[in-house]
């Protein structure tokens, strides 16, 4: 019922629809439009490139319109392409994206529905975002390989600094909680909008948020909401560029299989944190003890199949549609 209620209130007058539906449709490339983005071109997002890369509209003349939150659910009914695809990165739970808690599934024009969730469906892909910042070039299964060999041990040589908070806003105030027992313990690095006090980012570092964290032993990536399976790119930007995570989301369980949960540190609601500040005062402490534990593997051994499964499968349900849509 809330999410039937949801569409009513997002409903537009028909005599505007097409209109709006144009202003929502951000950009057009060949045969790929995207629609109700957050403002992205059609170059800059990943399944647009992944469709280009493995040529998959190479010999049909069919448009595939690939469909987001940031808009009206009954756009589709209106502009629908030949094939469309729903998409999202963000957390479709929160009251702000309710109107997608089905995936627009319920809808007979999508054909295919990606996010992160975790169930079965014939037209439902599991497609976290994190897969578009950190395998965003991988479209075979020897990139993927190569890709987690980066990741499962990163380079730590070059870290002088000991903890970094890079955001802009802290909308559910996880953030402030997990800074201010973080601060305890050690001063915090601020380059974001958020409680900024630090100007090495956009200074030094001309906004390479990956080069700038590479710094720092510690880096405080939580996600913004908390529902399992809802792993965004914080988790794995910590990872690139080998900092010990200082996480919460997804129920502190993140991506089974594939995450080593030993190199995480968990914030955890119900002690308060004080559990994550006793093991930042051992890590600091101890400096073999720290050297050890950032030598652990960040990534699972089969890891590799469990990404390379959700990748490849986007490919196939894309084939599937394409040559059926």
């Amino acid at each position: 019922m809330a999410v039937r209620k949801a569409i009513y209130l997002w409903h537009e007058h028909r005599e505007h629809r097409e209109e709006v539906a144009k202003a929502k449709q951000i950009q057009s490339e060949g045969q790929v439009h995207l629609y109700n983005f957050w403002g992205i071109t059609a170059e800059d997002f990943w399944l647009y490139r992944f469709v280009q890369a493995h040529n998959l509209l190479a010999t049909t003349k069919k448009t595939i319109g690939f469909w987001s939150v940031f808009g009206d659910r009954r756009l589709v009914d209106d502009v629908a392409d030949d094939i469309n695809v729903f998409y999202s990165g963000e957390n479709v739970h929160l009251e702000m994206h309710i109107q997608y808690a089905d995936y627009m599934l319920s809808n007979p024009k999508i054909h295919l529905a990606l996010g992160f969730d975790c169930f079965e469906h014939q037209k439902y892909q599991r497609l976290p975002l994190w897969i578009m910042y950190a395998f965003g070039d991988c479209y075979t299964f020897e990139d993927v390989c190569k890709r987690c060999d980066e990741l499962r041990y990163p380079k730590i040589d070059d870290k002088k600094k000991w903890v970094s908070a890079v955001s802009s806003w802290d909308p559910s105030g996880i953030r402030a909680q997990i800074a201010d027992v973080v601060g305890e313990v050690k001063k915090i690095d601020y380059p974001g909008k958020w409680r900024h006090n630090d100007d090495t980012l956009k200074n030094e570092f001309a906004d390479d948020k990956i080069a700038y964290l590479k710094q720092y032993i510690f880096n405080i990536c939580p996600e913004n909401s908390n529902s399992y399976g809802y792993v965004t790119e914080k988790l794995f930007e910590a990872i690139t560029a080998g900092c010990i995570p200082i996480y919460w989301g997804s129920y502190n369980d993140p991506e089974l299989g594939i995450i080593n949960k030993d190199v995480v540190l968990f914030y955890n609601e119900k002690d308060g944190g004080r559990a994550l500040k006793k093991k930042m005062e051992q890590l600091i402490k101890d400096e073999s003890y720290l050297n050890y534990f950032m030598g652990q593997p960040r990534l699972l051994q089969d890891a590799e199949n469990k990404i390379w499964e959700m990748i490849s499968g986007v490919k196939h349900r894309l084939e599937q549609i394409i040559g059926n849509g």
